[in-house]
């Protein structure tokens, strides 16, 4: 719709110059449009290049078609005396850009045109035509009507000219013209609207003038709208092709048309970018034509007060640091109070470009020179898919790891440096060699269901930062939280808790949108940077400037449009300098061009944009390189993607460090580079075109893999996956993606999620073919097996679940249709959906009925076990797991899949055996599946091991062992940084406690458990169990009322469960009536004890009732039925004998008179 080459072009006429002087010269010889040469009137041919001389429209000057009747561009008819050969009119505009354009303007868009043609730019597109133009022409004669146009278009050139825009397009009554391009300007649509402002001006008094001298109406309407556009060739002769994206052109077209006569009616897009700066009027929302949703417009009516909003930039490095005296103060003594004892957690929070780690960075540079530690980590703005990158950043430099340590050297490092701090670390090194890609071939790591493997590793990483912060006094810095990946957040909130009294400071920083829980805990503070004052600002320009006579005024005027940035006071200046308006040395340059005004712009991007623009062509495209591959980028990369010779490219990356683009941020061992400021490597990204990002892209995943092929791990896999969809390679990305989200699932399970719905996508996108089918299947198991990390996403798990299914059946991939139907059943069975597990466990059953898979096999019953527990049926449960068992024999098994449900089986199995009554056979099982859990390296089931060893012990009536091995059960659950596990850990403490009659800290214990837990955390069942051993802690405590609170709240989220939990809240509700009111309420304490009794034996809880007779046996005695508390307690004690609970047994004995010796056994 749009045409891409210029239309009207203006000759001798339409020459105006910058001074304001727009009187008509006169006319030069008829212009070739092929080579410009000037040709005399009347000429057919081109006397310099021999090609035909266009005929053009008398009343508009359109080149025309061959046969044409009417112009296309005005739609006035042709004849012979409009649309003969001969050229145009001596008065009219030549086509030639290089006749209307500026001289100096045009060296400018010949000396860039390198530098932009091919990549996309910001432009604002300001679209101007007269009102009526036909009308107005029936009104004059056709010859007055062709000066009035001339008139026109020279107005419009010269206010267009003046602002340094460039008219790209003629269309009879008007122009279309750009900012921004093919001259870059920062402040594209400041100057679009400027210039409307000034052409507003300029065409009402010819207007004025028209309507004196020749009684005409003649009006005016412009249209501005901004957006990005792909510049392509500039041609020498300055003719410039372009693509619009997104219909900014159209849009511009259509408010154009929109507006009112005299008026100026600006886009949202463009309002957006000069609100503040320019007085708008807000028209409300229109529908334009070709735009889907109405679009708010607004009038520009004026020059508004210039504010500075500039909120994204970062401090230039160097420079004096000034104006943060306060601050400094604060993290001084943060630092001390850590060296104290009294961990401390700053928060530096401001805008980018305040100086948040400038801050930081001079804090560090002190705690060095001091000989305290510091240690960092940084988010980086494309590392939210690679799990842990900061806090892998912050270990290798706890380890002293670098780049050139072979895995053995690495191994040793780490070993050493844990085994110095704790010996007790040994246990924990397989784990952390695998998670810093140096996995040790003697000592696998152990397989871990994902979330118990992040747990442990956040657990030996706390340890680890606690253990050195109790040592000395050191610093821990992280940096640009915002842009951390979901997991390394999460374990802050470990991290805070590790270091409260030690000597850890820990400082970060962050924009202001981020937000955490963790920020409302007493130990953290927050230290907001506010904009440099007037003060501090004079100091920084007198460091960067110098007093040189020729500045006066001008550090003044930094000032006023920097707003106390002190970013963006070093870019200006930086940008002056390139410009060459100042010259001389850091702190001593002088003035050597007149600067009235600075042009700050809206954004950092803008700014930037037009930096690298200046750059020169070799220099440019090397930045726009080392873009692709990432904010940091080694030499050696940059060198084989780049293809530069040698010594060129040591050249341009001289140039690029000295104008502070990038910085050296390593030179040993090998050098590597980083941007000095992440949206400098953000802008140089987005300017290329996608065609030349994809090859950049595939080029540095080339690569990649070539070099590291021999030692492939998965955190590549995440940054393949990245470079591979970048490059357009859909089933390549989607495969790297698919094993980053293997390695996340043991390290990181929500991220895992993201890969695996990057796999999902890309697979889905890639062409039809076994490894896509494949991939689409994987992601479909991983999505649902991952659903309990991301719950408010259960409509893409139920249609990953129907895909996956599907694939199955469709490829026959057995073992892939079992797996995806057991995760679907254990997320319907967390929701108590038992019918549409059952049916999920049928299919999975008669899947596997007809193959010879034993260990398949296995996991089936073992899951059918498993519903059968949530049922609260043991006894079934304990059927399905003899038959699972049945079907291995004595072969263990390898796959860590089945090992994993192999260890929770025969957990479940030991207790579902001791609690009906079979005390030694289950504690013996236990210690067998705790062993394999040792020799597996699987942390998460030692700790299990650990608290069901705990029960048993409390079942047995032994409270030292109880705490003891409760004890064992919170240092795993600590290392594995499980706050389920914390939480039963510290009931089974206060359990022990509560046999021993410690009442105030098995309340201490019990009542921690139940802050940490909640229902969803440890299971409906186990939370019972915490608030009935609580009734009966406060209860021996004598606090009535509380005992009452707690066993009343157990009964009655007991309504409808079959569980243990519910044995215990009806017990406790029993017991404390008992001791309570028992005569009042006798009857129902029989019936709570009649219910629990009920319970126990209908869900395989034997072992409570020798608890429940003793119940009985205490009711009795308070009703004074001496005869038969004592015939309860007697078979109390036989049944505790019976199931092998000595402590219990030894104590009744202990209680109870002696039995006559004629008693009948």
């Amino acid at each position: 719709m749009f045409a891409i080459s210029c239309g009207y072009v203006i000759g001798s006429s339409g020459m105006t110059r910058l001074d304001g002087d727009s009187s008509m010269a006169s006319a030069p010889d008829s212009l070739c449009s092929t080579c410009g040469q000037a040709n005399r009137v009347g000429a057919r041919f081109c006397d310099s290049c021999g090609r035909a001389l266009a005929s053009s429209c008398a009343q508009c000057g359109t080149e025309l078609r061959a046969g044409a009747r009417f112009c296309d561009a005005c739609g006035a008819p042709i004849g012979t005396a409009a649309a003969a050969t001969a050229p145009p009119r001596p008065d009219r505009p030549g086509r030639d850009p290089r006749t209307y354009t500026p001289k100096h303007l045009a060296e400018r868009i010949l000396t860039s045109r390198t530098a932009i043609e091919g990549e996309r730019k910001q432009v604002t597109v300001l679209f101007a035509d007269v009102t009526g133009s036909m009308e107005l022409a029936e009104q004059v004669d056709p010859e007055e009507w062709h000066r009035i146009l001339d008139r026109f278009f020279e107005i419009l050139t010269e206010g267009i000219h003046r602002y340094e825009g460039t008219i790209n397009q003629y269309t009879g009554d008007g122009v279309m013209a750009l900012f921004g391009a093919p001259i870059s300007h920062e402040d594209h649509a400041h100057r679009a609207c400027y210039a409307a402002l000034h052409l507003v001006e300029e065409l009402r008094r010819f207007a004025q003038e028209l309507k004196r001298e020749r009684g005409l109406t003649f009006a005016t309407r412009i249209g501005l709208n901004s957006g990005e556009v792909v510049v392509g060739k500039i041609g020498d002769d300055l003719r410039m092709d372009y693509t619009a994206q997104g219909r900014v052109v159209g849009i511009a077209a259509r408010l154009q048309t929109l507006a009112d006569p005299g008026e100026v009616y600006v886009s949202d897009t463009t309002a957006a970018l000069v609100a503040g700066f320019f007085e708008l009027e807000s028209l409300g929302e229109f529908r334009l034509k070709g735009v889907s949703q109405p679009m708010r417009v607004c009038s520009l009516e004026g020059v508004g007060r210039m504010r500075t909003r500039l909120d994204v930039s970062r401090a230039r490095g160097l420079s004096r640091f000034v104006g943060r005296s306060d601050e400094m103060a604060s993290l001084e003594s943060a630092l001390a109070r850590a060296a104290e004892g009294q961990g401390r957690v700053v928060g530096v929070v401001a805008e980018a470009g305040t100086g948040k780690s400038r801050l930081c960075a001079e804090l560090v540079e002190r705690c060095r020179s001091r000989g305290v530690a510091v240690h960092e980590g940084r988010g980086v703005a494309h590392g939210r898919l690679l799990p842990f990158l900061p806090l892998l950043e912050l270990l290798r430099g706890v380890f002293g790891l670098t780049e050139q340590d072979g895995e053995r050297e690495a191994r040793q490092k780490i070993a050493g440096t844990l085994m110095l701090i704790d010996p007790r670390f040994d246990e924990a090194l397989p784990l952390v060699f695998d998670f810093l890609g140096v996995p040790d071939p003697a000592r696998p790591a152990p397989l871990f269901d994902p979330a118990d493997r992040q747990r442990q590793l956040f657990g030996i990483i706390a340890r680890l930062l606690k253990a050195l912060g109790e040592r000395e006094s050191h610093v821990i810095l992280l940096e640009d939280l915002h842009w951390f990946d979901e997991g390394t957040g999460r374990f802050l909130d470990t991290l805070l808790d590790a270091i409260a009294g030690t000597k850890t400071l820990v400082l970060l920083n962050f924009r202001p949108e981020f937000l955490a829980d963790w920020m409302k805990k007493t130990v953290y503070q927050q230290l907001p940077l506010l904009p440099l004052g007037p003060e501090a600002m004079r100091e920084l320009l007198d460091d960067l400037l110098g007093r040189d006579p020729t500045l006066s005024g001008f550090p003044e005027l930094v000032q006023d449009h920097t707003g106390g940035n002190p970013f963006f006071v070093e870019e200006v200046v930086q940008s002056l300098i390139e410009g060459g308006s100042l010259q001389g040395g850091r702190g001593a340059y002088r003035l050597v061009a007149p600067v009235t005004e600075l042009r700050v712009p809206p954004t950092i991007h803008a700014l930037l944009a037009a930096r690298i623009d200046r750059l020169p062509e070799r220099e440019r495209r090397l930045l726009q390189t080392a873009a692709v591959i990432g904010k940091r980028f080694p030499e050696s990369i940059l060198k084989r993607v780049a293809e530069l010779p040698e010594a060129e490219l040591e050249d341009a990356i001289r140039t690029l460090r000295g104008r502070d683009l990038i910085f050296e941020e390593v030179l040993f061992p090998e050098v590597e580079y980083a941007f000095k400021h992440p949206l400098t490597q953000e802008v140089a990204y987005g300017s290329q075109l996608a065609e030349r990002r994809k090859r950049a892209h595939a080029a540095v995943a080339e690569l990649v893999e070539k070099e590291s092929a021999a030692k492939l791990d998965e955190r590549t896999a995440a940054l393949l996956a990245h470079h591979w969809k970048a490059a357009g390679e859909s089933l390549r990305a989607a495969r790297w993606h698919g094993l980053a989200a293997e390695w996340s699932e043991g390290h990181a399970p929500a991220s895992a999620v993201d890969h695996w719905r990057a796999v999902r996508s890309l697979a889905a996108e890639a062409p039809e073919s076994p490894e896509a089918m494949r991939l689409r299947l994987a992601a479909a198991i991983g999505l649902v097996r991952a659903a309990d990390y991301d719950l408010a996403a259960r409509p893409e798990f139920e249609s990953a679940f129907a895909e996956g299914h599907r694939l199955a059946l469709e490829t026959g991939d057995t073992d892939a249709r079992v797996r995806i139907l057991l995760a679907y059943s254990a997320l319907v069975l967390s929701d108590r959906d038992f019918d549409r597990s059952a049916e999920l466990l049928a299919e999975a059953e008669a899947v596997v009925a007809g193959i010879d898979d034993p260990e398949l096999k296995f996991v089936v019953r073992g899951h059918a076990g498993f519903t059968a527990v949530m049922r609260g049926d043991q006894r079934a449960a304990l059927e399905r797991y003899d038959e699972a068992f049945a079907l291995l024999g004595e072969r263990k098994p390898k796959d860590s899949f089945v090992l994993r449900r192999y260890l929770g089986a025969g957990t479940n199995r030991a207790m579902i055996v001791a609690e009906s009554g079979r005390l030694a056979d289950g504690a013996r099982d236990i210690d067998r599946i705790r062993a394999m859990a040792l020799e597996a390296h699987d942390l998460t089931y030692v700790c299990i091991g650990d608290l069901c060893r705990s029960r048993l012990a409390m079942y047995r009536g032994a409270p030292a062992q109880a705490l003891a091995h409760a004890a064992s059960g919170l240092d795993a659950a600590e290392r594995l940084d499980a706050p389920g596990f914390r939480a039963t850990a510290r009931l089974s403490i206060g359990l022990a406690h509560l046999l021993e009659r410690n009442w105030d800290e098995a309340i201490a214990a019990i009542r921690d458990a139940k802050r940490i837990a909640t229902p969803e955390m440890i299971g409906p069942n186990q939370f019972l169990m915490v608030l009935a051993r609580l009734a009966e802690a406060c209860l021996g405590k004598g606090n009535f009322e509380r005992a009452l609170e707690f066993s009343a709240e157990a009964i009655q989220r007991s309504e409808g469960a079959r569980r243990l939990g519910a044995v215990e809240a009806h017990l406790s509700r029993a017991r404390v009536l008992t001791a309570i009111s028992p005569e009042r309420d006798a009857a129902e304490i029989v019936r709570l004890l009649d219910r629990a009794t009920e319970l126990a034996r209908g869900c395989g809880g034997t072992i409570y009732e020798p608890s429940i007779l003793e119940t009985r046996a205490a009711l009795a005695r308070a009703s004074g039925q001496a005869a038969e508390a004592e015939r309860e307690l007697r078979e109390a004690l036989r049944l505790y004998a019976e199931f092998g609970a000595t402590g219990h047994a030894e104590r009744l004995a202990r209680e109870l008179p002696a039995e006559p010796e004629n008693a009948v056994a």
